[in-house]
């Protein structure tokens, strides 16, 4: 259910990048130029805005303005013009916000008033935009065709979707390192500032970070791996991920903050106030700003975003597969042999139900669909997750599991971490979450009604009321007492083990047995015991 609903709005994102690697084609790059119809009379082009120049008469022509009876210098004026490239209302008052809509750059509208062509609010929702209809439909027809027979032809797309990134982002830092600048944005990245340290907010985006890159709780993790064979030896693959994942966000930032160096460099701005910004502007209208700035921009704008592409497919595939898999559970006899039917329905349906997205408030839509649906359900399912395996099925049978089917004994470190450390760190994550929660907004500070607010908080709970729902069922469905029926549905049923017959009977003669008390189950969970299966 968790993929199932980020799905749905996530896949928005591949189709702004089509749109753009499109744009990336034109003799003329759109967002370079403030000659286009979607521009207002304050756009300012990004040449202008990084070398001191603006389309206002106010900055070309004197050395001081006079904005509501402020007087403000050329550099202010500047300064508050060029800070449109990052950040389009940075600043409150009355008298600078004056100043400030004086021009935006052409990056800012291209992306605001062409891409997603942004109405005043959820209540306008506007109509369907043909450029984002054709690219929500393309992402799903490339993401289909690519998981359309299962983890058979995933696999081989993953071999170039997994690859491809690590080249394009190669190629981007080798001509990142080149710009002046560049040394001063890894210098800022590299640099830590230890005071963060003792902020929640830093390890609760810590923690999301990883949600994001290793994929726990959504599932694709665990669909994956059952396509694998029983005995398969996980532990070094499983080992190569983590590391590799964590290497590839180091690379990343290292690529942007060269890119962010550079920009600062050239608008005469610090790199920490560009790096504020974040989501859908760092990535359409930081970045395309920093690439027209380049030496051959057309061919670094494709470049730039067939990578994004890579990296979204891969983000998606997962969820996809997910999703489908799980519905082919259900129906086995119905649906095994009908894959194909499966993916191209489920693409379809996404597809007919996304089309909100692509109309003018649609990205409201987007932005409260990301601000709960990932977040709350992530690390509520995650602890339950933790809680499930090593507090009711018991690490010490899971680690049992583990040994019967790999043959390697899980350590004492990683007991401690599955049945301690992990929860616990789970759930300080969470309570931070509450404490630093804040309703969301976008853009020029547009506030969400109360019933907006409701509708994304029932929505983002729904891989939450799920599980209640199915425990329900899973309770309902035993006999005896209440209290018989709910310590029945905590154990296994008999139907439980290895899918193989051989493997099933061996697994079958050493029942597991579980410990009689709180206090012994916590020991065995940590130490483990010596009752293994001989392979």
């Amino acid at each position: 259910m968790l993929s199932f609903t980020v799905l749905w709005y996530v896949i928005c994102i591949l189709a702004w990048v089509l749109y753009f690697l499109y744009s990336s084609f034109l003799p003329t790059l759109p967002w370079t130029t403030c000659n286009n119809s979607w521009n207002t009379v304050n756009c300012t082009v990004i040449s202008d805005l990084v070398s001191g120049r603006s389309t206002d008469s106010y900055a070309v022509h004197t050395n001081s303005s006079s904005i509501n009876g402020t007087i403000y210098t050329h550099a202010e004026v500047y300064n508050m013009t060029a800070s449109m490239l990052f950040d389009p209302s940075p600043l409150s008052p009355s008298n600078i916000t004056s100043v400030v809509t004086m021009s935006s750059s052409s990056a800012y509208e291209f992306w605001e008033y062409n891409v997603i062509g942004r109405s005043r609010g959820l209540e306008e929702m506007g109509s369907l935009q043909l450029h984002l209809v054709i690219g929500l439909f393309l992402a799903w027809l490339f993401c289909v065709a690519a998981v359309i027979k299962g983890v058979k032809s995933l696999g081989k797309v993953v071999y170039v979707t997994a690859t491809a990134p690590y080249v394009f982002l190669t190629i981007i830092f080798i001509k990142a390192l080149t710009l002046d600048g560049a040394i001063d944005g890894i210098k800022t990245f590299v640099e830590p500032d230890f005071s963060k340290l003792l902020t929640t907010q830093v390890w609760l985006e810590a923690a999301l970070q990883v949600f994001y890159s290793l994929g726990p709780t959504w599932g694709g993790v665990i669909t994956m791996s059952s396509y694998n064979k029983f005995h398969q030896k996980s532990f070094w693959s499983s080992t190569i991920c983590v590391v590799f994942a964590g290497f590839t966000s180091f690379y990343n930032g290292m690529v942007v903050f060269a890119l962010l160096g550079f920009m600062a460099k050239s608008s005469g701005m610090t790199v920490a106030k560009i790096a504020q910004q974040s989501g859908p502007g760092l990535a359409f209208v930081v970045f395309p700003t920093a690439i027209s700035m380049m030496p051959v921009p057309h061919l670094w704008s494709v470049l730039f975003f067939l990578m994004l592409i890579t990296v979204v497919f891969d983000s998606i595939f997962g969820m996809i597969e997910t999703v489908t898999s799980g519905i082919i559970d259900q129906f086995p006899r119905q649906l095994l042999k009908r894959r194909v039917l499966v993916n191209i329905v489920t693409g379809f349906f996404f597809f007919l139900t996304g089309l909100p997205l692509s109309m003018n408030g649609g990205i409201y839509l987007f932005q409260l669909a990301d601000w709960y649906f990932s977040s709350f359900a992530l690390l509520i399912g995650s602890l339950f997750e933790c809680v499930s395996i090593c507090w009711i099925y018991g690490t010490d049978r899971f680690a049992r599991d583990i040994y019967f089917m790999t043959g390697r004994n899980v350590s004492v470190a990683l007991r401690v971490l599955w049945t301690i450390i992990i929860p616990l760190f789970i759930t300080i994550a969470f309570f931070a979450l509450l404490t630093q929660y804040s309703a969301p907004e976008y853009g020029d500070g547009y506030k969400y009604s109360k019933g907006a607010l409701v509708c994304g908080i029932m929505v983002g709970m729904l891989p939450i009321a799920a599980m209640v729902a199915i425990g329900i069922f899973s309770v309902i469905n035993q006999d005896g007492s209440l209290l018989q029926r709910f310590v029945a549905s905590l154990k296994p049923n008999d139907t439980w083990g290895p899918y193989e017959e051989g493997t099933r009977e061996k697994y079958l003669m050493k029942p597991y047995v579980y410990p009689s008390t709180w206090w012994q189950k916590f020991k065995e969970n940590i130490t483990g015991t010596k009752d293994h299966f001989s392979l």
